[in-house]
């Protein structure tokens, strides 16, 4: 393994490294765009990035599952602080473009990133191990912590792109419910490209069929109008290689960091069409339940090579359309970027919640407290005596909510939420004690499933594989999705891997990645006759 100096050097480089981008994009926001309000944004925008940056990107701790809920509050964090700091700067746009009360919206986005922080670090904390080992038992039972080999990632992600085909047929509710349940493996093959499972001795033609996986899934994405078999892959390889990175099975150095630059500034030439591109699908995502998929596809292609017709949907979209119903979305333009970025949602939920009377923030309180009752089967709320209309607070999002008690009904749009503009509406200045609760629990049930204890391998497939879905699930619309991952979505993912796990083993599969099969990344020790826990001095920090 990766020698504790080698890692510790290399979070120090990954630290400096988004420490000094932090500060150009800071810099360039107050000199380009000299506003007050703009500046003091950027700064507000910078506090939860830097502590991120300090805490998340440290020496790795006693607890072998804190990888994974780092990664997650990493990107939560740093998808509202320098993700839009860069994404509006090149765009020629300042931060606060087109908020009503830029600081507002940075400050409450600063106390939430810090309250994820402190949750975060009570979570792994030492003393809280006895609640951690409840979960990393079951993890072990489940085998929810084992990091299986090359050939069973392979068929975890064939079961997870099947389940994805068998939702075209007209199925039972129940079916696709348990279909769409297992569609995150849709992701697996690609953490074949981050080590431990990356093999620097083989060429990249070796990883083709990683390349016409990406380009079947992005296909059907296409023919579907879905932007998440472009997007999924690459977010999915980001975050396992962000978990990897934090356990210690990779090491960045200058050079590495020197090509990443380079690479970035390519991504952004490919992104820029990505932009146009994503524009066109939503052109014609009103029609896609009338055509064939290829006919879908066609259709979008056609519109991507009409910039006429981009530039004026752009342009009625934002100055028309938005205008007319109040409730404004467009902050950036790249897809990728406004896929992590809630900015603009916060901004559209805090205006209307400073205007809510005592009875609207009651309501909220209440249908709030439903949809998270409505999130748990049935059998468990009848005991309690709980009676949830289901059907009713499951048709509409928390953004329908907080636009509807601002005086425009608009039920059934499924309008994105905010979670920091929600709990501040419904416990007032308190609600930094409620997210530290609610994601706490979250942090110690990921960090005990994933956590690969005594083992020569610090990360787990699971752990490399949910990241990105998990940021997804409990980042997005309102609080009451995070509080449904504690009491449902968690133990869903738990069950249904499991269920994968056991369909392997009668398949005869299910083997395991052995030490020797380990990629020669940068830094790996073979010295003959070191023990194992000389190569991974970790192991002898972990509780019992």
């Amino acid at each position: 393994m990766i020698t504790p100096s080698e890692h510790r050097e290399s979070l120090a480089t990954v630290r400096g490294a988004l420490l000094v981008v932090l500060g150009i994009a800071v810099v360039a926001q107050a000199l380009v765009f000299a506003n007050t309000r703009n500046t003091f944004a950027s700064i507000l925008a910078a506090i939860p990035f830097v502590a991120a940056v300090l805490i998340v990107f440290r020496r790795p701790t006693s607890c072998a599952g804190a990888p994974l809920p780092g990664t997650i509050v990493f990107l939560m964090i740093a998808g509202n602080s320098i993700a839009p700091l860069y994404g509006t700067l090149l765009e020629g746009k300042p931060l606060s473009f087109s908020l009503s009360d830029p600081v507002a919206v940075f400050q409450h986005r600063a106390v939430y990133g810090v309250s994820l922080l402190a949750a975060y670090l009570i979570a792994i904390s030492l003393w809280l191990s006895p609640v951690r080992n409840i979960f990393v038992g079951l993890g072990r039972s489940l085998g929810t912590s084992k990091l299986f080999s090359v050939r069973s990632v392979w068929i975890i992600g064939f079961i997870g792109i099947g389940a994805g085909l068998l939702k075209f047929l007209p199925l039972p509710s129940l079916v696709t419910k348990i279909l769409d349940g297992v569609g995150f493996l849709n992701w697996a093959p690609y953490i074949l490209l981050i080590p431990p499972y990356f093999d620097r001795k083989k060429s990249l033609t070796d990883y083709w069929p990683l390349a016409l996986l990406y380009l079947f899934q992005a296909g059907i994405s296409a023919g579907t109008n879905s932007r998440m078999g472009f997007v999924g892959p690459l977010a999915a390889v980001a975050s396992a290689w962000l978990v990897c990175l934090i356990s210690g099975h990779l090491v960045v150095d200058a050079r590495w960091m020197r090509k990443a630059a380079l690479s970035s500034i390519a991504g952004l030439v490919v992104m820029s069409q990505f932009v146009d591109f994503s524009t066109a699908m939503l052109i014609e995502r009103d029609r896609r339940g009338a055509r064939s998929l290829a006919a879908q596809a066609g259709a979008t292609w056609d519109t991507f090579l009409d910039k006429d017709r981009l530039a004026l949907y752009r342009t009625y979209f934002r100055d028309v359309e938005e205008a007319r119903s109040g409730w404004k979305e467009n902050y950036v333009d790249n897809p990728i970027l406004a896929r992590f970025i809630q900015i603009k949602f916060d901004d559209n939920c805090l205006k209307r919640v400073r205007h809510y009377t005592p009875d609207d923030i009651q309501s909220l309180t209440t249908i709030s407290r439903d949809k998270m009752f409505a999130l748990i089967p049935g059998p468990f709320l009848k005991p309690l005596g709980i009676s949830i209309d289901k059907e009713f607070v499951n048709s509409f999002s928390t953004g329908d909510l907080m636009e509807s008690l601002g005086g425009n009904p608009v039920l059934g749009r499924r309008l994105t939420g905010s979670i920091p503009a929600q709990i501040f509406a419904i416990f007032g200045w308190w609600y930094p004690a409620v997210v530290i609760l609610v994601y706490m629990m979250i942090w110690i049930i990921l960090a005990g499933i994933v956590s690969n204890k005594f083992a020569f391998f610090r990360v787990s497939t699971l752990g490399m594989i949910l990241a990105f879905q998990v940021f997804t699930d409990i980042s997005l619309d309102g609080i009451t999705n995070s509080t449904g991952f504690v009491f449902r979505g968690a133990w869903e993912v738990l069950l249904l891997y499991a269920l994968v796990l056991a369909a392997m083993r009668f398949m005869g599969e299910g083997k395991l990645l052995r030490p020797p099969n380990l990629g020669r990344s940068r830094g790996i020790s073979r010295k003959p006759g070191r023990k194992l826990d000389e190569m991974n001095p970790n192991l002898a920090k972990e509780t019992p």
